[in-house]
């Protein structure tokens, strides 16, 4: 099930909920790692493929049953990931815009696809995931237990992952305007190399 759950979804049923969440790799930037909640209103079981550092006790939502609270705790705890994963994805886009178009390096392009793939992914995980905090916040999803406190901790991770996901976004716009720049820089002095080749084939020629 785990290997199946390539992207966050919600399935609920009458006495328990399963979540899954994807979590930035900290060895990769382009994987992302599942983990799978079991909820009830006073249990929660969690499996993941790897070590993750994401079950521990909860340090939020004191108000909530403790199903509801491991939930969102590693929910806020997923975030701080994404958080730290956009950061870095940040960094390295700087690093890449300091470079002169002309002097292109030779790993660029594949540095910069490799980076709009990591973010491309990022960007779909946390918009799937701003949807079902959004429906939880809004009570057309549930979680047993979660109540009107519950919600409100819901709406406030949704506005923070919207956040995250507007900060992913422009960070992949910067990216594809960064790789136009370097393949018009590199048309144009192929174009001029060219009519150079012509010029020199004409005098030949002649």
């Amino acid at each position: 099930a785990l290997n199946e759950s390539s992207y966050p979804r919600l399935e609920s049923r009458a006495r328990w909920s399963a979540l899954t969440l994807s979590v930035p790799s900290k060895s990769d930037i382009v994987q992302r790692d599942p983990v799978l909640l079991l909820v009830s209103e006073d249990d929660m079981l969690s499996l993941a493929l790897y070590p993750l550092d994401l079950e521990k006790p909860p340090e939020a939502f004191g108000a909530l049953p403790w199903g509801p609270r491991c939930a969102l705790d590693v929910v806020r705890r997923a975030l701080g990931r994404n958080e730290e994963f956009a950061g870095r994805l940040e960094r390295e886009v700087r690093e890449l815009e300091a470079l002169p178009a002309d002097e292109s390096p030779e790993r660029f392009f594949e540095a910069t696809f490799r980076l709009k793939r990591a973010l491309s992914v990022a960007k779909g995980d946390l918009w799937r995931l701003r949807g079902i905090l959004e429906m939880l916040a809004e009570g057309r999803r549930t979680l047993p237990g979660l109540g009107e406190p519950g919600r409100e901790a819901a709406r406030a991770l949704g506005d923070e992952t919207d956040y995250l996901y507007e900060t992913v976004d422009n960070a992949r716009e910067a990216v594809l305007s960064l790789i136009d720049l370097h393949i018009n820089v590199a048309a144009h002095e192929t174009n001029r190399f060219m009519r150079l080749v012509a010029i020199m084939s004409t005098l030949g020629l002649i």
